[in-house]
């Protein structure tokens, strides 16, 4: 009786370790898993936020000085106005970018500008070009965010 227990000691010793294995592997593909769905999302909300962000800059392109009187005939700064709000409020809450990341710190400090922007276009206490600050910086923000989004989708098919 003696080998026979021995035998199934060392059997179920043996089960054991290969469970504890399997559930290693099942634990790694799902966070694997789960990475990639995040990734996903992030890009989602990403290529959300550059839609709304090339709509502000190209409204906002047609009050920069200099722009021809009749590439903005009909039109009212209204508009370019709400296009920058919405903007700005995509920046604060459509993000897929939070916390201490570098990504996240670009968020805000553009953010910021574009509202000071925003603020001076309103209520304008020099006679400066507020529009075309504003339209930098969604230039410089657009170029930015595209290259962020290139590299999460890269990572996101090498995986």
């Amino acid at each position: 009786m003696e080998p026979i227990s021995a035998v199934l000691g060392f059997g179920s010793v043996a089960l054991s370790i290969y469970a504890v294995v399997k559930a290693k592997s099942a634990d790694n593909a799902v966070a694997v898993a789960l990475s990639a769905k995040n990734a996903q999302e992030d890009l989602s909300q990403l290529e959300e936020l550059l839609r709304i962000l090339s709509s502000a800059k190209d409204a906002a392109r047609l009050w920069v000085d200099g722009v021809p009187a009749e590439k903005r005939q009909g039109l009212v700064q209204d508009h370019a106005l709400f296009s920058l709000g919405d903007a700005i409020d995509a920046l604060q809450t459509k993000s897929p970018f939070h916390g201490s990341s570098d990504e996240g710190a670009l968020v805000v400090k553009s953010a910021n500008r574009l509202q000071r922007a925003y603020d001076e276009i309103v209520d304008p206490k020099v006679n400066e070009n507020k529009w075309q600050s504003a339209v930098s910086e969604l230039q410089s923000l657009i170029g930015r965010l595209e290259n962020i989004k290139r590299k999460i989708r890269d990572k996101n098919i090498v995986k």
